[in-house]
């Protein structure tokens, strides 16, 4: 049986992924999948991707810290925690886990963006990658949020703050 050199299994496998990134999934969840309450969300999309056989729900909850301006942030996977960590709020990277079950090779990615923060608000915008071998294969839009006390205007230009 004649042997392969590991280096070139290897460049096959990237050769392969890097053509798999060329047709990546843009997998748009249409709605919002963001649910939240004072200053708490909870964030959930299913990401099912074939080509890694994932078939799950993904799900982010965080909570807005807003003293420190930071977050206390967990990454669930069917209802298994992957991630539990406070970290910052300000630009924060994206947190990547690997499910338990590809972890050598894949990864599943949480970024926010579109971050606006202040003393008592935070807003932005969440999404999901799935990545083979560090090659996003598919991307997920999980929603946006609004964390902390509502601006209201009334009919004199005097803005007042609500708590909904």
């Amino acid at each position: 049986m004649k042997m392969v050199p590991y280096a070139l299994v290897f460049g096959i496998t990237l050769f392969a992924a890097s053509v798999i990134a060329l047709f990546t999934i843009q997998a748009k969840t249409g709605g919002n999948g963001c649910l939240c309450q004072d200053y708490t969300c909870g964030c959930c999309v299913h990401m099912d991707v074939d080509l890694i056989e994932l078939n799950s729900t993904l799900c982010s909850n965080f909570t807005y810290l807003r003293h420190d301006y930071g977050l206390s942030f967990t990454i669930t996977l069917n209802q298994h925690t992957l991630f539990n960590e406070t970290v910052s709020a300000r630009n924060p990277p994206p947190y990547c886990v690997g499910p338990p079950f590809v972890k050598e090779y894949a990864e599943i990615c949480v970024r926010f963006y579109n971050l606006n923060t202040t003393r008592h608000s935070f807003y932005g915008c969440l999404e999901a990658d799935a990545k083979l071998k560090h090659i996003r294969i598919a991307r997920y839009d999980i929603g946006c949020f609004s964390i902390g006390p509502k601006l209201k205007y009334d009919d004199e230009d005097n803005i007042s703050v609500v708590k909904i």
